[in-house]
């Protein structure tokens, strides 16, 4: 069993994976952690020095590794899933889960996170607060291909693994 989370960056995907998994006796992935070990950079220098679509592709190779992973919750870059078929191949090859935020609680979450986050390198506010909006309109309709959605603010993990072991008969 692999369960892929989805959402926007700052959503809580990867903290509340951790958690997620913890509840459901799975391990735990981190896409972009797996990337940022296995190449030897940090995301933010893979952008950087290669480029968005560089690392897209990279992101899709090492997506396409997870499948060889059995039980475990695997948190993916808020990226990931509109990039190439990588919504409908984690569909196909696991459970998703897409972890809904308003775009200000995202800005919020963004804009004070000690994590440097490369789509926003140099960014003033408000150029930030309006690619967040834009991002979730043309990224929404991907997201919302999720085989289950919960609203990410408040999350009670406790009944999201209650409904995850529904969902999969665990």
């Amino acid at each position: 069993m692999r369960i892929y989370l989805i959402g926007y960056a700052g959503c809580g995907k990867s903290t509340a994976g951790k958690k997620l998994a913890k509840r459901l006796e799975l391990k735990f992935q981190d896409l972009d952690e797996l990337i940022s070990h296995s190449e030897g950079k940090s995301i933010s220098e893979i952008f950087e020095t290669e480029g968005e679509n560089s690392f897209r592709k990279l992101e899709r190779n090492y997506l396409h590794q997870t499948k060889k992973l059995e039980n475990v919750v695997i948190a993916c870059g808020g990226g990931t899933p509109i990039a190439y078929d990588n919504m409908e191949w984690m569909n196909t090859h696991g459970f998703t889960i897409y972890f809904e935020m308003a775009p200000g609680v995202l800005y919020h979450r963004i804009v004070h996170s000690e994590e440097e986050r490369p789509r926003y390198k140099g960014m003033n506010h408000v150029d930030m607060m309006e690619k967040i909006v834009d991002d979730m309109m043309s990224r929404g309709p991907v997201y919302r291909e999720a085989k289950l959605k919960v609203k990410a603010l408040d999350l009670d993990l406790e009944a999201l693994a209650v409904r995850v072991k529904k969902e999969l008969a665990v």
